[in-house]
């Protein structure tokens, strides 16, 4: 169960504008003991709350069956006043990136279209593939899960062009361009 806003905002200073959350001195209440009350405000009131795990920033809230939670999902709540029923992708791509200009609500197939290309990308370019078969290089997109072929071309560049225009037309705001990587050896 996601904690209310009213406990967000008794806990956290949130400033949307710099997608930073910052620790309130918390209230007796909050603690089982005057011990781990005190241990806690001396430790952590007024520092910046969560930690970088796997480049998102986590904060430990301790309310209800979710103990942990992603700082941009509490700040976009904390901005809007309500939480999001979706998901919250960050536009820029950086997943430690919490401004709320950064942010946006998404279904899980917006966000996945703002996904950038994959390590292990052989071509260095997202959406691009070479075909053993034919030596030519192949263009892919995915429109609403389902994979549309755009062409094979001579070069990865012009595959990549190919499927840039591609995202732009099918997948709108939330296209992902630029993406390029050093290519994985075959």
């Amino acid at each position: 169960m996601l904690p209310s806003i009213e406990y967000l905002n008794e806990v956290f200073i949130c400033d949307p504008e710099a997608g930073v959350l910052t620790w309130r001195v918390r209230a007796r209440h909050h603690f089982k003991s005057d011990r781990s009350w005190r241990t806690w405000n001396s430790r952590f009131a007024c520092k910046n709350a969560g930690s970088l795990d796997r480049g998102r920033i986590m904060v430990g809230v301790a309310k209800g069956d979710r103990p942990n939670l992603e700082a941009h999902r509490i700040i976009w709540a904390m901005a809007k006043g309500r939480w999001s029923d979706k998901w919250i992708d960050h536009a820029n791509g950086d997943p430690s990136d919490n401004r709320l200009e950064n942010l946006r609500e998404a279904t899980p197939t917006q966000n996945n279209y703002n996904r950038a290309i994959q390590r292990n990308s052989r071509s260095g370019f997202k959406g691009v593939y070479r075909r053993k078969d034919t030596g030519k290089y192949q263009a892919c997109i995915r429109v609403d899960k389902t994979p549309l072929i755009l062409g094979y071309f001579d070069t990865p560049e012009e595959a990549s062009r190919a499927y840039e225009a591609a995202a732009v037309k099918y997948h709108g705001e939330f296209a992902r361009l630029g993406c390029r990587s050093t290519p994985t050896e075959i």
